[in-house]
């Protein structure tokens, strides 16, 4: 679907950035200091109408209902200890399955780790998103699917190190209607 440029697109745009933007990117670039990019939090999105058919009639997904799956499967350590996570793609494995999506099944998306991401409370969170499915007999299928309970959130727990964050590697996910 098209997007209308508005004024605060085209200020955030490369052709619209500030002079301090520029300087900053500069500094960041000559003094190899590492500067940590703006974080960018998903919007709230429905998921297509195609998606939550398929979800919902074909795989026989319920929300509220909550299976499991590790966050991660590239993540080393067992099932019941806190992961270590940063920002970018995941791909989890389902642990309690529902419907047609067993245990094994495989769900392919992102992570963002904030910080300024909240919860439904106020909280730091996490927030993760899965938009593909592959079932342990080789078929794919679209799917919304978050991370966490009904608000699409974890609680966020800071990592050792800057930009990772913990989370228990087998987690919540639940099949929505739209991404919060």
């Amino acid at each position: 679907m098209p997007q209308s440029t508005t004024s605060q697109d085209s200020a955030t745009s490369p052709r619209g950035s500030s002079l301090s933007s520029l300087l900053a990117a500069s500094l960041c670039a000559a003094t190899s200091l590492g500067c940590p990019a703006a974080q960018v939090r998903p919007e709230p999105t429905d998921c297509p109408t195609e998606t939550t058919d398929i979800m919902f009639k074909e795989l026989k997904l319920t929300t509220g209902s909550l299976p499991r799956a590790l966050v991660d499967v590239h993540q080393p350590g067992e099932k019941w200890e806190m992961g270590l996570y940063k920002e970018g793609p995941v791909v989890g494995r389902v642990t309690v399955g529902e419907g047609l999506m067993v245990e094994g099944s495989l769900l392919y998306g992102h992570l963002w780790t904030g910080p300024g991401l909240k919860d439904d409370v106020g909280r730091e969170a996490v927030i993760g998103r899965y938009t593909q499915t592959l079932l342990p007999d080789g078929r794919k299928y679209p799917v919304c699917i978050a991370l966490g309970g009904p608000d699409g959130r974890m609680p966020r727990l800071p990592g050792p190190q800057s930009g990772t964050v913990q989370l228990p590697q087998d987690s919540p996910v639940n099949a929505v209607w739209r991404f919060p």
